[in-house]
């Protein structure tokens, strides 16, 4: 998750392709935000593999992700 001026916004990847089934994932991840944040998310941005960046030590790149989402 990433924050943007107080703003949600969830990254999460997939190799899923149906979109029957993103839109599954995108409900759930909102219901799990409302239940563990109480709050929604303003996106969700369901991403191919390796499309969130990160650390030779596998940490997630933050800064990196939100400039990234930022971009388009």
């Amino acid at each position: 998750m990433v924050r943007l001026r107080n703003r949600l916004v969830v990254v999460a990847e997939t190799r899923v392709g149906d979109p029957a089934e993103l839109d599954r994932i995108r409900t759930a991840i909102a219901a799990a935000s409302s239940t563990l944040l109480d709050a929604a998310p303003d996106d969700i941005v369901l991403a191919p593999p390796h499309s969130v960046l990160k650390t030779s030590s596998g940490k997630i790149r933050r800064v990196a992700t939100r400039q990234r989402y930022e971009g388009g």
